[in-house]
């Protein structure tokens, strides 16, 4: 083959590969009024759930696969995985379901089981350049604490971490006397080892807590958690004492995210963060017992 050919050629190879992803599985922006969604159809993204943000990228793990993804966007709007690590260290029978970023490396990841039960883990984790191992497992003792279990496949399903806090919330809910739906949360302290109690008291007839996240404030943990169920989705906040005794902390309604949420084909968003703008960003567990639809990101501009 002739020099010059070979060399057309080889750039030729070159600027395929340096074009954006074409086709079914190229991700897909959507623009409903101030809200923007982005589909993902990258087969590696199934079963998100659990979302962290470092700077502008997007940190995301999959329930049974065990997966650690990074997320980076590009200059159309869409986002495509960056990085992938096995997180390494937990039974093949947890499910990895709410994610929180510690600091430079290191994670809390809360886990579910298939199965009635008195307890759930959280467990710690440090990322080095091929994978997240597990450091250190937690017990978080739902039957002690709350005086209920955890139904299977409802765990710690949102989990937050700021200035040293850590809080856990379940997806189990129970309606007292009153026929009040309350969801409970549980808050570490820096340097404790013992989890202390709280409730949310719930603002829909059937939403349960899917995600979480929280940044400390004067007062306490300003959190921002998915309340959701079919045909239910709002973004709730509430205040989180450091050291709560078991009391009822009322949550109000942050965005009322219902008429995208129908648009989208009501996907199952299982994790929040809020950039430092004030925007939220959430992303949805497409795994119903299979791939049901594509991985979905969606943007909420900051109250104005």
């Amino acid at each position: 083959m002739p020099r010059r050919l070979g060399n057309l050629l080889f750039l030729a190879v070159l600027l395929l590969c340096a074009c954006p992803r074409r086709g079914p599985d190229r991700p897909k922006v959507l623009q409903y009024g101030p809200y923007r969604a982005v589909q993902l159809h990258d087969p590696e993204l199934l079963g998100v759930s659990g979302l962290a943000i470092e700077g502008q990228d997007l940190l995301v793990v999959t329930e049974r696969e065990h997966r650690f993804l990074r997320l980076r966007g590009d200059s159309e709007g869409a986002y495509q995985i960056v990085e992938r690590k096995p997180v390494q260290g937990v039974k093949r029978h947890r499910d990895l379901e709410s994610l929180a970023r510690l600091g430079k490396g290191r994670y809390a990841i809360g886990t579910e089981r298939d199965e009635e039960r008195k307890r759930d883990r959280i467990q710690f984790f440090e990322e080095s350049r091929t994978a997240l191992t597990s450091t250190r497992t937690i017990s978080l003792n739902v039957k002690e604490l709350f005086g209920m279990r955890p139904k299977d496949n409802q765990g710690v399903e949102g989990l937050c971490s700021s200035a040293g806090y850590l809080v856990a919330a379940i997806e189990t809910v129970k309606t007292n006397e009153a026929g009040e739906r309350l969801a409970p949360i549980a808050v570490l302290g820096p340097g404790q080892s013992v989890f202390a109690p709280a409730w949310v008291r719930l603002i829909t007839d059937t939403g349960k807590l899917s995600a979480l996240h929280c940044r400390k404030v004067e007062a306490g943990l300003d959190a921002i958690a998915i309340e959701r169920h079919y045909g239910v989705m709002r973004v709730i906040r509430f205040l989180v004492p450091l050291a709560p005794q078991g009391e009822v902390l009322e949550a109000a309604v942050m965005r009322d995210l219902e008429d995208v949420y129908q648009k989208l084909g009501q996907p199952n968003f299982e994790g929040i963060e809020r950039f430092d703008d004030g925007s939220l960003v959430l992303v949805s567990d497409n795994d119903n017992g299979g791939r049901d639809g594509p991985t979905v990101l969606l943007f909420v501009p900051p109250d104005p």
